[in-house]
């Protein structure tokens, strides 16, 4: 709009296509309507300015803003000059008043822009038509090394690995189309490289031609490093850091591959440490965690380079050998993980024996797939802890079948215990001198629904190498000791019963308060109730079995030896072991009649035993004249077939049928 503003009345005259209205407001008319609508901010400066050059008589050149009703801030330059009469002196000023909102806003907005793009974290640059970097930002500079000075004309091209690919990128945005790059490489100024996100756009000019490139480039090292955790954890062991059973079935596909272009074999060696159990169980997961890694860090050092060793869980590790042209190179192998294992390890404060029972499996003689080979090796490593452990063994297809066997043996003594299926049989025990009962001894049973009875040695073994003998041990406990209630409630008042427990049962830490609790359960006085342990259980910490079976005994459970003589005991121990009974194995027993020693050994025992306040069960009485020496012998109680085979109950309802020696002996 143009304006004559009267300097004697401050009335204001307006022309010009925009002369109606300032901002949002009709256009002032006088300077003191003008003065109304100006950002205060702004007329502190603009007025002093504006009597200034009215007296001067100078070209005025300034802007100032103007609050709209709205509170939205409109922009106005303003050129004016005094006019003066023909006193010489300024009567009037005309001046030209330009909305300029749309270009400020559009500057603000570009210096906002250039502000953000300075201080953004993301590296931005611009490129001409040719390639060389004329701007960039803090965050680029950051990001590459470089000093403004070294970017200002650096081809694009030597910030990429492959020039090609910053070729590429510049001929799409030439041709007006953007691009986009979920992960490139940046090289750096002093070389190394720096993974990035990176969007590459074409600028142009307000004409519509094309001026250059825009580069925008996110540094993605954090995310890139989280991924390749994730996929590390993924396909490694979190305790030992060795590769895990999927990044194992991997690298096994390609030995198998490899195997085929060269001719030559594989060796999968199945490794399960021996013993590592009892640690967990005894000592705790922290000392079991602490030796698989000690474990882990000695089987390492076997393997050669090329080779894989991989943790499958728990206490078992697999090792690929690749190139194998023989079983002896396999063997060789595995004879030097088990040396390896042989010295002591020594984890918080404990010294610790352990050894390993391994099966191989040879590509392609045992199996042509990941699957069969690693399975065809646990086979054998299966057989190598069933003969004995600490052994290596080959695989062959019989033990496929005995390994198949065992799975589906474990499936179904599962399936068994969860349904109740296992019987109770008793044995009764008898004074050797009167023929007194005095206990039954609870023997499970396991009448499989197509296999018939299952020996116990064979079905127990399978309980204890799974752990399933934990809950078939409390089973019986439980059973037993409700059925004994159920006697002392039913006219038996003074018969126990006895209750074979295992290694895995004592060694747990709370064997004490599971023993005392199922006593509380069924309300069984604790007297009534003998706990049979082995001597190897009691033998492998003394300190601890002692405390254990001093703790039972408070509340009157009594402690037996069973097959007392088969172990290994130092008899020097003997005394001090809060026990009450020791029962001599049916093996002694066998020999009566058939060598000579074997009276005199079975007299020994009794005699050692009864000299240190203990009572004696001799076990496997069958005939009449063994029953009649172990009375010569001063015996005190026996067991045996002559007197009583194990006899299953209707549960809480009968007792099995008693028959006195002489009944039996008849």
């Amino acid at each position: 709009m143009i304006y004559e503003w009267d300097l004697r009345t401050g009335e204001v005259a307006v022309f010009g296509r925009a002369h109606q209205r300032m901002g949002d407001w009709p256009t002032p008319l006088s300077y003191e309507a003008w003065t109304n609508l100006v950002h205060p901010a702004d007329l502190e400066r603009v007025a002093p300015e504006l009597a200034r050059y009215i007296q001067s008589g100078e070209l005025y050149t300034g802007e100032f803003r103007v609050v709209g009703q709205n509170g939205k801030i409109y922009y106005y330059s303003n050129r004016g000059q005094a006019v003066r009469n023909a006193a010489g002196e300024p009567h009037k000023w005309i001046g030209l008043c330009t909305d300029i909102t749309e270009a400020k806003l559009a500057e603000e907005a570009m210096s906002q822009l250039a502000a953000i793009v300075q201080c953004s974290r993301s590296a931005i640059f611009a490129t001409d038509l040719e390639g060389a970097i004329i701007t960039w930002n803090d965050g680029a500079r950051k990001l590459l090394g470089y000093t403004d000075a070294e970017a200002r004309g650096l081809p694009i091209a030597a910030l990429f690995p492959n020039a090609e690919l910053a070729r590429e990128f510049l001929s799409r945005s030439h041709q007006g189309q953007p691009s986009v790059l979920d992960e490139a490489q940046f090289v750096r100024s002093d070389g190394s490289q720096v993974p990035v996100l990176l969007s590459v756009s074409p600028i142009r000019k307000p004409d519509g031609r094309l001026s250059g490139s825009a580069f925008i480039a996110r540094d993605i090292s954090e995310r890139k490093q989280a991924e390749e955790q994730l996929a590390h954890q993924a396909l490694h062991d979190h305790l030992t850091g060795l590769p895990n059973r999927f990044l194992l079935a991997e690298g096994l596909a390609d030995s198998i591959a490899s195997a085929d272009l060269d001719t030559s074999g594989t060796a999968v060696i199945f490794v399960d440490l021996d013993g590592f159990k009892f640690v967990n169980d005894t000592l705790g997961h922290e000392v079991g965690d602490a030796l698989l890694q000690q474990v882990a860090q000695r089987l390492s050092s076997c393997v050669r380079r090329g080779d894989m060793l991989a943790r499958m869980g728990g206490d078992e590790f697999v090792v690929v050998v690749n190139g194998v042209t023989e079983d002896q190179l396999a063997l060789s192998v595995a004879e030097r993980l088990g040396a390896a294992l042989r010295n002591p390890f020594f984890v918080a404060h404990h010294e610790l024996f352990i050894s390993a029972s391994m099966g191989i499996s040879m590509y392609p003689r045992d199996g042509t797939d990941v699957s069969t080979l690693r399975r065809n090796a646990d086979a054998a490593m299966y057989e190598a802890k069933r003969t004995g452990k600490d052994r290596i063994r080959f695989y062959t297809p019989a033990l496929g079948a005995a390994c198949q066997l065992h799975l589906e043996m474990e499936t179904d003594l599962r399936r068994a215990l969860d349904r109740d299926e296992l019987w109770l049989y008793y044995q009764p025990v008898y004074t050797a001198m009167d023929n007194r009962q005095t206990a039954y001894e609870a023997l499970s049973r396991w009448p499989h629904p197509s296999l018939g009875f299952v020996p116990p040695k064979q079905f127990i073994s399978v309980a204890e190498e799974t752990g399933l003998i934990i809950r078939l041990g409390e089973w019986v406990l439980r059973e037993a000791c409700r059925q004994c209630r159920w006697w002392q409630d039913h006219g038996k008042p003074l018969v126990r019963v006895a209750v074979n427990v295992s290694s895995l049962q004592f060694a747990r830490a709370n064997f004490v308060d599971t023993m005392l609790g199922v006593l509380r359960e069924t309300g069984l006085p604790g007297n009534l109730l003998d706990l049979e342990l082995t001597e190897s259980i009691m033998m492998r910490d003394i300190g601890s079995a002692i405390q254990k079976m001093a703790e039972l005994r408070e509340h009157g459970v009594r402690i037996s030896v069973d097959d007392f003589g088969t172990g290994y005991s130092s008899l020097g121990y003997l005394s001090k072991l809060p026990i009450d009974i020791l029962k001599i194995d049916r093996c002694f027993v066998a020999q009566i009649g058939e060598n000579e020693a074997a009276v005199r050994l079975i007299q020994g025992m009794i005699s050692l035993a009864h000299s240190i306040g203990k009572r004696v069960i001799v076990e496997g009485v069958e005939t009449a004249a063994q029953l009649e020496i172990l009375r010569d012998l001063r015996c005190d109680e026996v067991q045996g077939f002559l007197l009583g085979r194990p006899a299953r109950l209707t549960r809480y309802q009968e007792q099995p049928q008693e028959l006195t020696a002489e009944q039996l002996i008849a």
